[in-house]
């Protein structure tokens, strides 16, 4: 999810901002899923967002197919991702949460990964990484990696890409800035 918020394909529906643009606004007292143990459980929910016709995919999507997004998650998590600095976050859906804010769990050598609702700002933040080791996240890195490759391979031979590989790479190998800005 995170990766298709960082490239525009999907909105942030824990955006707080979308949510004041649809005039939403959660209600922890007249619906207890909104905040559960003290954590913010809220959302914007599709229904209301469709019916907003505030957010709109980018028309450059619109003939994507699914092995070429697949292709742009591998090469976003396995090349561009700046993950000794950065935790993914869906919950701003952007590269701005600094691996710093889980200052007891984050180390530099894997990937952090925010609990959409234990926060890392909430009474109990969890960094969902915390748990691979060292030998784990190279496996995981050079999986990804491989993946990358072996898929790109196979779609440019079954003539899949449409150019849309390159595009992906040129996507985040030149607009890292863009989709993986500190704003």
């Amino acid at each position: 999810i995170f990766y298709l918020q960082c490239i525009g394909f999907l909105p942030n529906l824990q955006c707080r901002e979308l949510m004041k643009q649809h005039d939403w606004h959660p209600d922890p007292g007249e619906n207890p899923w909104h905040c559960i143990n003290g954590l913010e459980t809220y959302y914007l929910p599709t229904e209301t967002m469709a019916k907003g016709g505030i957010w709109k995919q980018p028309d450059r999507f619109a003939n994507t197919k699914l092995p070429n997004l697949l292709y742009g998650f591998l090469n976003f998590y396995a090349r561009v991702f700046p993950q000794q600095t950065t935790a993914v976050s869906i919950r701003f859906g952007k590269c701005t949460l600094q691996k710093t804010s889980f200052q007891k769990t984050s180390k530099i050598w894997r990937l952090c990964i925010e609990d959409p609702f234990e926060t890392f700002d909430s009474h109990c933040p969890h960094d969902l990484g915390f748990h691979l080791d060292e030998g784990g996240q190279r496996k995981v890195m050079n999986c990804l990696a491989q993946a990358r490759d072996r898929l790109g391979d196979l779609l440019q031979q079954a003539g899949l890409d449409d150019g849309l590989i390159q595009s992906f790479v040129d996507l985040f190998e030149t607009g890292q800035k863009k989709w993986c800005q500190k704003s």
